[in-house]
């Protein structure tokens, strides 16, 4: 018996295969956290440890 997906599971399941090989992909979230504490200044990087 076959296993039937539905479409959005099938998208889901893609960007999993595909991004899950992708260096730069799991590189990206620490890059946008580097920049925002960059941005925001100490004052926030002090409030979001407390």
């Amino acid at each position: 018996m076959p296993i039937i997906h539905k479409p959005p599971e099938m998208v889901t399941s893609a960007l999993e295969m595909v991004l899950g090989r992708d260096a730069d992909f799991h590189r990206w979230p620490k890059q946008q956290q580097a920049a925002g504490d960059k941005r925001d200044g100490p004052l926030a990087a002090k409030a979001a440890r407390a």
